[in-house]
């Protein structure tokens, strides 16, 4: 099962949970009804910034929403996917190196 598929059975069964009709439930979210209505049938993908509004207005976890737990209210302790190469490899500077430019003093420039 793909995550439209998950996500649009997790809504259906958490919007009745809540006794929330698919106008209701938009409406918390601030988008159409419509895209409920395409996301529970499967039809229909979400963005990021809209899972977590709908996540929010169903009062779950949008670990919950995707399946990667079976606990509503948890995130999931580790993610199934496994990092890419180039998150695997990025260089990120020392916290002290980055503190250390913060605090330097600005040079007047003639």
């Amino acid at each position: 099962m793909d995550y439209t598929q998950t996500i649009g059975q997790r809504v259906l069964l958490r919007r009745r949970d809540l006794g929330l009709s698919q106008k209701a439930l938009a409406a918390r979210c601030g988008f159409p009804y419509q895209v409920i209505s395409g996301l529970e049938r499967g039809r229909q993908s979400i963005y990021a910034e809209r899972l977590g509004l709908l996540a929010d207005a169903l009062e779950v976890s949008a670990d919950w929403l995707l399946g990667r737990t079976n606990d509503p209210d948890a995130m999931a302790s580790s993610p199934t996917t496994q990092p890419t190469k180039r998150q695997r490899t990025r260089k990120v500077a020392p916290v002290a190196a980055c503190a250390e430019t913060a605090m330097a003093p600005e040079i007047a420039h003639p």
